[in-house]
């Protein structure tokens, strides 16, 4: 019983010592990453499109469209060149659009093929027989890597908007304008979290 008690212990002082090590300030990752003090909140969708789902997802990393209507929803690439279509018959990709390829990475460091071409006729994919797609879409996130945005660097102890964000898409001929906004919380303090580790030894 002894014995087993002071594995228990053991356990725990090796979970405090890895905490210790993260740190309060480094439970939040920077960047945009899990965990992360950015977060992303959508804002409005015009028109409202009943039967159509956008979501932010995690912290504003991903965009999530949902189309369970019988009309194809478009979303555009990054210079207007078709990209996306979500609809009943699930979703198709443009492999000949840059952000098919930009999109597959948080920080767009996949490789664009160089038969990509703005200007040249859709090469639809089928990438999901479900009508829907997320996708890492480069608008709507802090895209620098290693680097705070200047209006958090120059003061990270308080909450700031990082940006305000549009995302263009289509519905059945008509325009819709997808708009959010990243803001960035600093880290709790670490008289805050402390006793919570202390508790839980």
């Amino acid at each position: 019983m002894i014995v087993a008690a002071g594995r228990v212990l053991v356990v725990l002082l090796g979970l405090l010592a890895v905490l210790a090590v993260a740190g309060p300030a480094r439970a939040h990752v920077g960047g945009g990453a899990a965990g992360s003090d950015f977060d992303g909140a959508l804002r409005s969708v015009s028109p409202d499109l009943p039967g159509v789902t956008v979501r932010v997802l995690e912290f504003g990393d991903q965009l999530e469209v949902v189309n369970r209507t019988g009309t194809e929803l478009e979303v555009p690439g990054y210079s207007g060149e078709p990209y996306l279509r979500i609809g009943p018959d699930g979703v198709w990709r443009n492999e000949l659009s840059p952000a098919t390829w930009l999109n597959l990475d948080r920080y767009g460091r996949t490789p664009v093929p160089d038969d990509v071409d703005v200007d040249a006729a859709p090469r639809w994919e089928q990438v999901s027989t479900q009508p829907m797609y997320a996708w890492h879409d480069h608008r709507t996130h802090w895209m620098t890597e290693g680097l705070l945005p200047p209006v958090v660097a120059a003061d990270p102890s308080r909450a700031h908007t990082v940006s305000e964000w549009t995302v263009p898409m289509t519905y059945g001929g008509t325009d819709v304008v997808v708009a959010g906004e990243l803001t960035w919380s600093p880290p709790p303090p670490a008289w805050l979290v402390w006793p919570v580790y202390v508790l839980l030894l």
